[in-house]
């Protein structure tokens, strides 16, 4: 496979699975939504260490799901010929995943 092969099935399985996430998340945020008084950086922390650990693990689970989800969109694009497309997107999203849970 040609570089410009691997561009189309990376940037639509990474794609994919942002999406996949954002709707995720705002699943979760309703399942656990934020009180009235969240304005500052500062209840936002205090909110987080308040929540429950199912709420950790229901976003660890999402997180997870997406990543293989994206990577099977990757795989259907890329037409099946090569893991590369699939591994590059699980690479990104598993970055992109441990910086939002960093910044958290």
């Amino acid at each position: 496979m040609k570089a410009s092969q691997f561009i189309l099935p990376v940037v639509s399985g990474t794609m994919s699975g942002m999406i996949l996430q954002v709707f995720g998340e705002k699943a979760i945020r309703m399942a656990y939504p934020l009180p009235a008084g969240v304005i500052n950086k500062d209840t936002l922390e205090a909110y987080n260490h308040g929540l429950p650990a199912q709420a950790f693990l229901l976003l660890i689970g999402n997180l997870a799901i997406c990543a293989f989800l994206a990577g099977m969109v990757s795989s259907f694009v890329a037409g099946r010929q090569s893991r590369v497309p699939s591994i590059i997107t699980g690479i990104i999203l598993a970055v992109g995943s441990l910086y939002m849970a960093a910044s958290m």
